[in-house]
């Protein structure tokens, strides 16, 4: 017996798949960003010395709304970015513990969606406007 009928077809099986499902793909994607977020905001709320707010519902809601709209950011290239940034840049100006990276990782994958989904003007454009901000 073949070792790829062993492990059936192996990573090219799991790629297709995804592939061809690609709401659920996002959707999963979008489970593991919010899931390493909040665990990254329960730790660096361990760190806080009076002068942040740990884990409250507002940081809380604001990682959710960073990381959750991206299951649908291939319907929505510029909507789900435009969520996801807002958020990030609210949360960066609230009191809120800095997460364990130093780039929110919801906006950092909803400009790369911009970019890729995007004619390259509006991509330039988004761009800029993250810069900027």
């Amino acid at each position: 017996m073949r070792v790829e009928e062993r492990l059936g077809r192996g990573p090219a099986a799991v790629v297709g798949w995804l592939r061809a499902h690609p709401l659920l793909a996002d959707g999963l994607l979008a489970v593991l960003l919010a899931a390493v977020s909040l665990i990254a905001l329960g730790y660096a709320g361990k760190d806080c010395d009076g002068g942040c707010r740990p884990g409250d519902a507002g940081a809380v809601a604001l990682v959710l709304l960073q990381t959750l709209p991206l299951a649908w950011r291939r319907r929505h290239p510029l909507a789900i970015p435009l969520v996801a940034g807002l958020a990030s840049a609210a949360y960066g100006v609230a009191p809120y513990p800095d997460l364990t990276m130093s780039v929110p990782i919801g906006g950092l994958v909803a400009a790369y969606t911009t970019a890729a989904w995007c004619s390259r003007r509006t991509a330039l454009i988004v761009g800029g406007v993250i810069a900027v901000i």
